[in-house]
């Protein structure tokens, strides 16, 4: 799949307190499309599992080279806390503006709806910095609402974060930057990549993966994040 030119970002999502970071950048400068996903919750963070120490978070941005490629996924009461200025969560996408990342915003509109003007500011505030929004039933109309910022990006996820395989694939929504994910892994990607590429009709697009580069004792593995990587952009 060498030459995949319509992908802009190998998304690997789940770096932890674990997680060496001079593997990181090493990982970085053999791929370059890969980007390191690291979740934000503020009653989750440091807890272990997939939502390092807000510590962690800020040694990363601050000393990944900047070649490597970073997004901050804002999970729980951190969106609505972005929404209101709330500090620690302002200055931690604030650092990821500041290095050229990506904010992923992940929240359940249908369930706690969130204010989208409040949203479509936050989006004009920072008009350098791309923010992601899952696609999915429970955040119908949201990307409708959203599309006119140069700035929004859509992920389709149908599981919301759980990491449900699909078969079929959608087509990008008109006017904005998508991303693909569901039950991505290792173990799929040459079946799913191909259909992922046709389904993107020629667009620009991403891909993102999370659950399947976890070990059993919730640990992100970087020796699958590297076989994910192997399989997308070849050896």
């Amino acid at each position: 799949m060498a030459g995949y030119a319509q992908l802009t970002h190998i998304s690997l999502t789940g770096v932890d307190d674990q997680t060496e970071l001079a593997r990181l950048a090493a990982l970085s400068s053999q791929y370059p499309l890969v980007e390191w996903g690291m979740l934000y919750s503020p009653k989750r963070q440091g807890l272990g599992g997939r939502y390092p120490s807000v510590q962690t978070l800020q040694r990363a941005l601050q000393e990944l080279a900047p070649h490597v490629r970073v997004a901050l996924h804002v999970c729980g009461g951190g969106v609505p806390g972005l929404l209101s200025g709330e500090v620690q969560v302002t200055s931690l996408v604030e650092a990821v503006a500041a290095r050229g990342g990506r904010v992923q915003l992940n929240f359940n509109q249908s369930r706690d709806a969130l204010d989208l003007e409040a949203l479509s500011a936050l989006l004009t505030r920072y008009k350098g910095l791309t923010f992601i929004v899952q696609e999915n039933v429970a955040n119908e109309g949201v990307a409708r609402r959203m599309a006119s910022h140069a700035n929004f990006a859509a992920l389709f996820d149908a599981s919301g974060g759980m990491g449900v395989e699909r078969d079929v694939w959608p087509a990008p929504l008109p006017g904005v930057s998508c991303g693909y994910a569901g039950g991505l892994g290792p173990d799929n990607l040459a079946e799913q990549v191909p259909r992922i590429r046709a389904a993107s009709a020629g667009r620009s697009h991403w891909i993102d993966l999370e659950g399947k580069l976890r070990t059993a004792d919730d640990v992100f593995d970087l020796g699958r994040a590297q076989a994910c990587l192997i399989a997308v952009m070849g050896s």
